[in-house]
């Protein structure tokens, strides 16, 4: 009996809420947490194996890579969790302008998505940091932007189907106002739908961060950030240092993995509940 409830418990849907929650508590409690300063050099030290000392060994500066590691969470998350969040805000303001108003607006605003859309990330990204400098807070703008339009266009979707509805049309000859019908009528069904979407989104906002810093743009050595972690360790993996990557990837596969399991049994939930 306690093995087939510990089996139910252990859905997938619950595995990703555990993975993401550990990876969260890890991340906040870092400062706290016995770990070596993540940008200590310890120079006789340096590219040393995964050992009691250097439980993942360390880099070709002597760094530590398991404080890193850690330490990277807590940045690579904050941003990922902060710009989705920002584009989210963003997304459910324009989404339901554009979809309640319509005509020329929609058009217009739909053409500027598709432009933004249109250029790969990393083009996006390397022309905005030259322009802008290679901060935290261009790092996330530069998220945001890509989030933004896959938040707009769903909400959008969602308010352009509920409001051609019946109780919409009966809150309008009520004379309820613009704002109010849109804010107590239509968001509050058209949200949902949406929310679906931001694990995967902070997944693959995740996957953004560390790939501009694999290619040298946003955050820059010697802070610790999962990209750049990869992009030392990489030419070093033919040499047989192997855990000066590999450790920060598998860092990245799972909180992806466990966001991807969270939007998977969500969308199927959602799929099930409108069948």
């Amino acid at each position: 009996m306690k093995i087939s409830s510990l089996r139910r418990f252990l859905n997938p849907l619950n595995v990703g809420y555990l993975l993401v929650a550990f990876y969260a508590l890890v991340a906040i409690l870092a400062p706290v947490l016995p770990l070596k300063d993540p940008k200590q050099i310890y120079v006789d030290d340096m590219l040393a194996r995964p050992s009691r000392e250097f439980l993942f060994g360390t880099d070709i500066n002597g760094m530590d890579i398991f404080s890193r590691t850690v330490y990277a969470a807590r940045l690579d998350l904050s941003i990922a969790f902060g710009a989705v969040f920002l584009a989210l805000v963003l997304g459910i303001a324009i989404g339901a302008l554009i979809g309640f108003v319509g005509g020329f607006i929609d058009s217009l605003v739909g053409r500027i998505l598709d432009l933004f859309q249109a250029y790969p990330v990393l083009i996006l990204a390397l022309a905005i940091s030259g322009i802008a400098s290679d901060s935290l807070l261009t790092v996330v703008f530069i998220i945001t932007l890509v989030d933004a339009p896959v938040f707009i266009r769903l909400v959008r979707s969602e308010v352009v189907k509920i409001k051609s509805a019946l109780f919409v049309e009966s809150a309008k000859a009520l004379g309820n106002s613009d704002f109010r019908i849109v804010s107590r009528h239509i968001l509050p069904i058209a949200i949902p739908p949406v929310l679906i979407q931001i694990p995967i989104r902070i997944a693959y906002s995740i996957n953004i961060v560390a790939a501009m810093a694999f290619v040298g743009v946003g955050i820059q050595p010697p802070t610790p950030e999962w990209g750049s972690m990869i992009k030392v360790g990489t030419p070093y993996i033919s040499s047989g240092e192997w855990w000066i990557a590999i450790f920060p990837g598998l860092a990245i596969f799972g909180i992806c993995l466990a966001l991807n399991l969270i939007s998977d049994e969500l969308q199927k939930k959602s799929l099930r509940s409108r069948s």
